[in-house]
């Protein structure tokens, strides 16, 4: 039926765009040959879709917002690590060092902790890893916050898919 061919064709297409973002056994090369493949191969566009790449723009912002602010945070840890590798998670409550970081920066309970251990570190000879931090709580403290900020990004990427689906179409057709 029309439905399991949209459901099985969109499973097939989200499968092959998760592999190209999150298979990091393959080098960066070739997953942005996968990438780049998405915008030449042809595959089934299905009939209620107005164009090939609103299909595409559709299929991959669900993937590239999926890990948006996760790694908005692990760049910033994978920073802050930098410039403070003794910094101590042990006594937060997390998983991983990354959940105790993002507790850490976010939630009231540790504002003691986040003051001590990164606001009075950085006030004098790093006031931009200041500035991230505070921004960082004051965007991602409150649930209304991070959907609108998920929602400006999603927005963005699929601008940006857009636009470079609109260059490859002026490249290859000029």
């Amino acid at each position: 039926s029309r439905k399991s061919f949209l459901v099985q064709n969109f499973s097939i297409m989200s499968s092959y765009l998760h592999r190209v973002f999150y298979d990091k056994s393959m080098p960066i090369f070739p997953r942005f040959k996968r990438l780049h493949d998405l915008f030449y191969r042809p595959f089934p566009v299905p009939k209620n879709e107005s164009s090939r790449i609103n299909y595409l723009v559709n299929c991959l912002t669900p993937i590239l917002k999926k890990v948006y602010i996760t790694n908005i945070f692990f760049e910033l840890f994978i920073d802050i690590k930098r410039i403070i590798p003794d910094l101590k998670l042990d006594d937060i409550e997390g998983d991983s060092d990354i959940e105790k970081f993002i507790a850490l920066v976010c939630l009231d309970d540790y504002s003691n902790e986040r003051k001590a251990r990164l606001y009075d570190m950085f006030s004098t000879n790093n006031p931009l890893a200041t500035n991230r931090i505070y921004e960082m709580k004051k965007n991602y403290s409150d649930a209304r916050n991070i959907l609108k900020l998920i929602e400006n990004h999603e927005q963005k990427v699929q601008w940006q898919l857009k636009r470079i689906y609109r260059c490859r179409n002026e490249i290859v057709h000029s």
